[in-house]
């Protein structure tokens, strides 16, 4: 059997994520879309299915993420220095590099 890849995506703005993957190469499948869901193919066995909020709620009890904060570093500071308000996890992360 292929191995294949799909990725749900809460999107806020349907039509602008459908073009920005189209984009980047990606097929709009039609047997899978609707007003609220689009398929997008980049092949046979990798999709994306982008899905509005609203649907994407009757996928799963967990919330949408929230946008995320990136991590900030000025080249001629110490490069542990990060914006404030930021999960623990992404610190880590910054503070790795």
């Amino acid at each position: 059997m292929k191995k294949m890849i799909f990725v749900n995506l809460p999107v806020r703005n349907l039509a602008a994520s459908t073009a920005f993957y189209v984009a980047l190469g990606a097929e709009v499948n039609p047997q899978f879309s609707d007003e609220q869901t689009t398929s997008v193919m980049f092949s046979d066995a990798i999709g994306v299915m982008l899905l509005t909020h609203e649907r994407y709620r009757q996928f799963t009890q967990r919330p949408p993420m929230r946008r995320s904060r990136s991590c900030t570093r000025t080249w001629s500071k110490p490069r542990k220095r990060c914006t404030k308000e930021i999960s623990p996890r992404l610190m880590r992360s910054c503070e790795a590099h």
